[in-house]
């Protein structure tokens, strides 16, 4: 699914991410990335409200449409987590075939330390 309509001008496509839904992104600036909820989007801005590491404190991401549409920001976003997208979309050309399985042994993420003797 993607995030941009292709129009004259770069819009968010506001049928792909609606308010309430989670949000991992990185500018292309930063060596960290914020993880947040979607709190506001027009089709010239997604609005992702954080948690930092101060008690009873929110802050927000503004993620301009046209900085995504630049290649700035790496995005990923999901309603319920059951499925995750992804913007720019993931380059598969170089897959290794089950490497993303979670139930793949050898794949460290998949819940077995990576360890094929592991049951």
């Amino acid at each position: 699914m993607g995030l941009l309509k292709e129009t004259t001008e770069n819009e968010f496509d506001l049928t792909a991410i609606e308010k309430g839904w989670l949000v991992w992104c990185r500018h292309s600036s930063w060596d960290f990335d914020r993880k947040g909820i979607v709190t506001g989007i027009k089709k010239d801005v997604l609005i992702v409200q954080f948690y930092p590491k101060i008690g009873n404190v929110t802050n927000h991401t503004i993620i301009p449409v046209n900085e995504v549409a630049d290649g700035q920001w790496e995005i990923r976003w999901s309603e319920d987590l059951t499925e995750v997208f992804s913007y720019p979309e993931p380059d598969n050309s170089g897959d290794s075939g089950n490497q993303g399985d979670p139930n793949n042994p050898s794949n460290p993420d998949s819940g077995n330390g990576g360890d094929p003797g592991d049951p």
